[in-house]
């Protein structure tokens, strides 16, 4: 039986494990590592996950969705025609496609999964990514912060070192400030936004679009939405490589364009570009080094392609900004050698990786200036090195009191209202008139981040406890069981050929993008595509890979017109051949 590491992004995922002493990343059904997390029900209502229900984001946007990474732990649903589904739901399909393709790949059982966090996840985004695991049917005991993951990837072999590990992604940014010496990796501090990645420079590049093509974007439809989107993205992947891009697109049958450079994308991006410094600032300060003690900055994430933000870094760090390896496969290799580590495999089992609380965990105080608010006592600060124990003595607000309400939040506010309230606990203390009663409130917060709270009443010595593993924050038992018999009565859309599929539905995107000579020209062809669906016969064409490197090449051709609708070729017509083997 196997343990596998998956790193769930935002964008794509990837799943690893870690074989005859190496990490081994695990291709999808594609032959590829990425896995686009997009979640999507075809007409029927089957589940379809990956490349294929990315494709759809155009085409059936209504029955597709993708970003739920970003709403996870909270009660935001994600609306596919007449079901709604939680984001940890979502990501329990693309946990449960990845398992698929590891379990085949391995040909093997899965016994256990480790799954990668932003660090700056805090406790109820922890506990939906496990019920996310729970839900796929996987078992899930351990998660690790994707820059944790990094490091190990990044330590060179031999070398003492402190650097900073810039991990942006798709939807989120992680900053950590790493020391390695001998076979230890040590996480000095992290600091995070959650909701900043590349995506928000799409979302940049869109609004400049619209602006400059008088399109009123609230006017969009959801389709035409998704359409610009796509070419912002493309706009911006296509600037890793040049200096400057044409945008060229068609809505509502109308040609719109801009022109964009690096320089453009900059002056557009002041505000994404002040959000990610301050993460930066905060992981250095609570660090307690200096900016000069760094060596380098390493690069981790798919947006970190992008050439402005490699200048950007440059810039405020005045160190080395150096790729980590393949930057959108390090966090999946260091999750496959924790993988190693924890399967004590002989080539890693002596490596050490610290780890360090997120966020502060307090408990709450009473506010003599203020007895409405009360206040939250920190007891182990953020960025604390795990695992972590903190005793503090308290008494009674008023003498005569019998009972203590022993709270547990989560956050650096002030208040505790304003912190993520985490658990509580009332005990009974005794009722004393002539003297306030002492209890000692204990926190232990491990390297799997489960916290134990101990109370002891000092006069009496009774003992109160309470254990917070972020599980069932929001679900109880019953309600999990009955969550994870409804999602696995809901089934993969079954093809008999995955690429063929996928080809089907980039063929049905490039209709909906095209202009009125573009759709004409693919009409006809899409229609025989469906016919072939119905019929089964590519199934059972000679040299079907052939033939489907052909199609795809000319699809690749089709989609060229949609960033020069202008110049429109009369295309040969597509043909898949007569000949089959039934």
């Amino acid at each position: 039986m196997a343990i596998i590491g998956i790193d769930l992004g935002t964008t794509n995922s990837i799943v690893t494990a870690f074989q005859n002493g190496a990490c081994v990343l695990i291709p999808n059904q594609h032959g590829e590592y990425l896995t686009p997390s997009v979640v999507g029900l075809d007409e029927r209502g089957a589940l379809l996950v990956g490349k294929l229900a990315k494709e759809r984001l155009i085409t059936a946007p209504h029955l597709t969705t993708a970003l739920f990474k970003r709403n996870m732990g909270t009660k935001t649903k994600a609306q596919l025609g007449t079901k709604s589904f939680l984001p940890e739901e979502l990501s329990s399909f693309v946990l449960r496609q990845l398992i698929e393709d590891a379990k085949r790949f391995l040909d093997a059982p899965i016994e256990e999964v480790v799954i990668s966090v932003p660090a700056y996840f805090d406790a109820k985004q922890r506990a939906a990514t496990k019920r996310a695991g729970f839900l796929a049917g996987a078992k899930v005991e351990r998660l690790v912060n994707e820059p944790s993951a990094a490091a190990i990837a990044c330590k060179q072999e031999g070398e003492d070192d402190t650097f900073l590990i810039f991990d942006f992604g798709g939807g989120t940014l992680d900053v950590s400030i790493v020391e390695v010496f001998d076979n230890v990796v040590n996480i000095c501090a992290i600091a995070g936004d959650n909701r900043l990645g590349g995506r928000e420079f799409d979302h940049v590049i869109f609004e400049a679009i619209c602006a400059e093509n008088q399109i009123d974007r609230n006017a969009l439809s959801r389709q035409e939405r998704e359409t610009l989107l796509r070419l912002a993205e493309q706009a911006k992947t296509e600037l890793q490589n040049r200096q400057e891009v044409q945008i060229k697109g068609t809505i509502q049958n109308r040609t719109v364009e801009m022109h964009l450079t690096d320089e453009t994308l900059a002056n557009l991006s002041g505000e994404i570009f002040a959000r990610i410094k301050r993460p930066i600032q905060a992981a250095i300060n609570d660090s307690g080094l200096q900016a000069s003690d760094i060596s380098r900055c390493i690069l981790v994430g798919g947006s970190c392609h992008m050439k402005i933000v490699q200048e950007f870094l440059s810039l405020l760090l005045r160190v080395p900004v150096q790729p980590g390896k393949d930057m959108d496969h390090v966090v999946a290799e260091g999750l496959g050698i924790f993988v190693g580590i924890k399967q004590r495999d002989s080539e890693v089992r002596d490596m050490v990786l610290t780890d360090i609380c997120p966020f502060s965990l307090n408990t709450g105080v009473y506010n003599a200036a203020n007895p409405n608010k009360t206040l939250a006592q920190t007891m182990i600060p953020r960025n604390s090195i795990l695992p972590r124990r903190v005793t503090e003595s308290l008494c009674t607000v008023d003498l005569g009191q019998t009972e203590i309400n022993v709270t547990v939040t989560q956050g650096e506010q002030m208040y505790e209202e304003e912190n993520t309230l985490l658990g509580s606990l009332t005990i009974r203390v005794p009722k004393n008139m002539k003297e306030h009663e002492h209890i000692e409130i204990t926190f232990y917060y491990d390297i799997n981040a489960i916290l134990v709270v101990n109370v002891r009443v000092v006069s009496t010595g009774a003992e109160h406890s309470l254990v917070l593993t972020g599980d069932g924050l929001e679900l109880s038992g019953k309600e999990l069981e009955h969550a994870l018999r409804e999602l696995q009565n809901m089934k993969f859309r079954s093809f008999h050929n995955q690429r063929f599929a996928f080809l089907q539905e980039r063929a049905k995107r490039i209709y909906a993008e095209g202009n009125t000579a573009l759709q004409a020209h693919m009409l006809q062809l899409i229609i025989e595509l469906e016919q072939l669906e119905r019929t089964g016969i590519i199934g059972g064409i000679r040299k079907q890979n052939a033939i489907l490197d052909e199609f795809e090449a000319y699809l690749e051709q089709m989609e060229a017109t949609l960033d020069n609708p202008d110049i429109f070729q009369d295309f040969s017509e597509f043909t898949f051949g007569e000949d089959s083997d039934d």
